[in-house]
């Protein structure tokens, strides 16, 4: 059944694959990768506030579970709960100081917060572990933006798109930057690349819709 599941959810069929997981639950409930895969599925399926209780109650049981505090934590990025989202992350950041995904959402995180200092040196340090991980070079180049550095974001959108060129997130970053750097052309043929990817990107389009024909 979890096997089942995460081949419908591949496959973007997101509802359907929320049966087979729950099944298998019902058959182990301690299948912890049952559970976090049905955590994701209920996320990506706008079943958010379901998401976050049954990856409470994982912690509940296990604190320090990596995989489930950073689930957590981007379910909370995701909905502009930032404030929660850096909560779930700092106790285990203060035990494990070089995870990186973690410092990628604790940067996200601190963005969504307004604290920009702050995250450029969070992603700075994510960045020096991975160096060529385009989500958190993207992420950095966000926040050189807000801190009025956007000729040394651009390159670091360039190669995040490099790695992937199609991804609509890194795609509005860089459009963004370009808009920042007054250069409106370039900007609105990426901003168009990113809602090509994906229409109902909110980003892409508030800075599209800015930026006019």
């Amino acid at each position: 059944n979890h096997a089942l599941g995460m081949v419908l959810f591949d496959a973007g069929k997101v509802s359907e694959a929320i049966a087979p997981l729950e099944k298998a639950l019902q058959i182990n409930p301690g299948f912890t990768a049952a559970r976090r895969s049905l955590a994701s599925v209920l996320s990506a399926a706008g079943r958010a506030d379901e998401a976050v209780g049954l990856l409470k109650t994982m912690l509940g049981e296990s604190p320090m579970d990596r995989g489930a505090l950073l689930q957590l934590s981007f379910i909370h990025i995701e909905k502009k709960q930032f404030a929660q989202a850096a909560e779930a992350i700092g106790p285990y950041l203060a035990q494990h100081a070089e995870d990186a995904d973690f410092l990628n959402n604790m940067g996200l995180a601190l963005r969504g917060l307004h604290q920009s200092e702050e995250a450029y040196k969070v992603l700075r340090r994510a960045s020096r572990l991975r160096e060529d991980d385009p989500m958190i070079l993207t992420n950095l180049g966000q926040v050189l933006v807000d801190l009025g550095r956007p000729a040394e974001a651009r390159p670091l959108h360039e190669k995040a798109l490099s790695a992937m060129p199609a991804d609509a997130h890194i795609l509005a970053n860089y459009g963004a930057c370009l808009v920042a750097l007054g250069d409106k052309d370039k900007a609105r043929e990426t901003l168009d690349a990113a809602l090509a990817a994906d229409p109902n990107h909110a980003d892409a389009l508030a800075a599209r819709v800015k930026l006019g024909a």
